[in-house]
């Protein structure tokens, strides 16, 4: 998979799920071993079967729109490979994707192309994991503010503001002050800073059930203010759209700041350390399964490689099923 924001330089957010399901489409042809021809003719099916849009970021349908591009550039590249037909210029013809969806003028194909496949970028960032349940967006904002309550041993009822420093293009997707469900909070700026500051952390719980709504986070929420970073050029460069600065303002009149330029755990060379990710998916595995059996399977996978058959970890999963 190539660098999306290089080769989707003039495209807006609209195109996302394409470059998604276009990367995915040519890797799956390159690990097929598929040729030239057969490869443009995947690109075609994936380019009709690519969809996603940012207006529906906040719902089930936004994670939904992510694993169908997924699924899609499997599909198109099985079909493909068994005769299936698209147009070989199904992106750049006159009356393909990149014009219906930029306009005539909207797209460089120059920049689109360039280090295709150099390398690709799985191979380049490795696994890059969320340490926290929420949007992506807000997961350095997240990191510093549960950096500085643990650092700083803050309180809720004795923190005035917290300003958060997003770049531009980044605020308007997670700048949510009322938040109408659990998933709409997943891209609330307002909560997701408020909630951290409470608790010290994120959690899946955090999203559940009426959470969103309680009623001392919302207040909370309301000395949360999201603002566009004075100086991006300087901290938050346009390659690095993940940062975040926080600035805190105590009741007493102290302020203390934290800024993080990238999101923790999710670029190469930066992995979230084991504890750490042992807790996340103990609270992922819970969702599901009892306390017990979220340890033993956790235990089961840090030592698959000497498990005698995987029906053992999928039984063990069966029995510890809650309920």
């Amino acid at each position: 998979m190539g660098t999306h924001h290089q080769r989707a330089q003039h495209g807006g957010e609209g195109t996302a799920n394409l470059v998604h399901v276009e990367d995915l489409a040519g890797f799956v042809a390159h690990l097929l071993r598929l040729d030239v021809t057969v490869t443009a003719q995947a690109l075609g099916v994936a380019a009709m079967l690519a969809s996603g849009f940012m207006a529906n970021a906040g719902t089930m349908t936004k994670p939904l729109a992510a694993g169908q591009s997924a699924r899609n550039a499997l599909l198109a590249v099985l079909l493909a490979r068994d005769g299936f037909t698209a147009s070989l210029a199904a992106l750049e013809d006159r009356r393909g994707f990149l014009t219906l969806f930029n306009g005539a003028q909207g797209f460089d194909t120059g920049a689109m192309l360039e280090n295709w496949r150099e390398p690709y970028e799985i191979h380049e960032t490795a696994v890059g994991l969320k340490r926290h349940p929420c949007c992506g967006v807000l997961q350095a904002a997240v990191d510093v503010m549960a950096d500085l309550v643990a650092t700083h041993r803050l309180v809720a009822d004795e923190v005035a503001r917290v300003e958060v420093m997003l770049i531009s293009k980044r605020l308007g997707h997670v700048d949510r002050a009322d938040p109408r469900s659990g998933v709409d909070a997943k891209f609330s700026l307002q909560y997701c800073v408020a909630r951290t500051l409470e608790r010290g952390r994120l959690e899946i719980g955090d999203f559940e059930g009426s959470a969103f709504d309680d009623p001392a986070t919302r207040a909370l929420m309301l000395r949360v203010d999201g603002s566009v970073h004075p100086s991006v050029g300087e901290k938050i460069a346009r390659a690095e759209q993940g940062g975040a600065e926080l600035r805190v303002t105590l009741r007493s009149g102290e302020i203390v700041s934290g800024f993080a330029r990238k999101p923790f755990g999710r670029i190469a060379g930066e992995p979230l350390p084991e504890a750490m990710l042992h807790a996340k998916f103990i609270d992922c595995a819970e969702r599901g399964l009892s306390s017990a059996g979220s340890a033993a399977l956790l235990e089961a996978l840090r030592d698959i490689d000497r498990v005698p058959r995987l029906r053992e970890v999928s039984e063990l999963m069966r029995n510890a099923a809650r309920g």
